[in-house]
């Protein structure tokens, strides 16, 4: 029999672990704790009760008095939060309807400031100057390029058309 290196208790000549104590009897190793099934459930318990307490304490300050008016006041802030998605819906509606209507404004002004540098083209024409006749015919076909995508396209190419001249 020798005497436990943790503990001092007697234990088995052969022994490699520490009845009393749990201690497994190597030099440098340190001492170990019971792990019985009583200190894991004391520990876990208290683990869960101070978990549960804290839970409570947060329900008390933000002025939770049950459950049930935490659900009262869940479903409060939804009605309010959907009364808003509301509003907001019946305001894209609007803007959606009105971006419409300033979009085939701007495909109106669109055509007609290419209409306007159409004709003014077609001014400065001289039959008798062959030169200066071939780039104002091919400036004439870009205009009139544009102006068939300005009837078709979005307010994307009017504004590019308009600001990118």
């Amino acid at each position: 029999m020798k005497n436990c290196l943790f503990c001092g208790l007697l234990i088995e000549d052969n022994a490699k672990k520490c009845h009393h104590c749990l201690s497994f009897q190597k030099v440098g190793e340190k001492r170990g704790e019971k792990c019985d099934i009583a200190n894991l459930i004391v520990h876990y318990i208290g683990i869960i009760t101070v978990v549960f307490s804290i839970l409570l304490g947060i329900f008390g300050f933000l002025g939770f008095k049950s459950f049930s008016d935490l659900q009262n006041r869940s479903e409060k802030v939804l009605e309010r939060t959907n009364s808003k998605i509301d509003v907001f819906e019946k305001e894209l509606v609007k803007l959606t309807a009105d971006f419409s209507a300033n979009n085939k404004a701007l495909n109106g002004i669109l055509i007609s400031q290419l209409h306007d540098r159409y004709h003014n083209i077609l001014d400065r024409i001289v039959i008798d100057n062959v030169e200066t006749i071939g780039p104002l015919i091919s400036e004439l076909k870009h205009i009139n390029k544009e102006a068939q995508k300005a009837r078709t396209s979005g307010s994307d190419r009017v504004n590019h058309l308009i600001f990118n001249r």
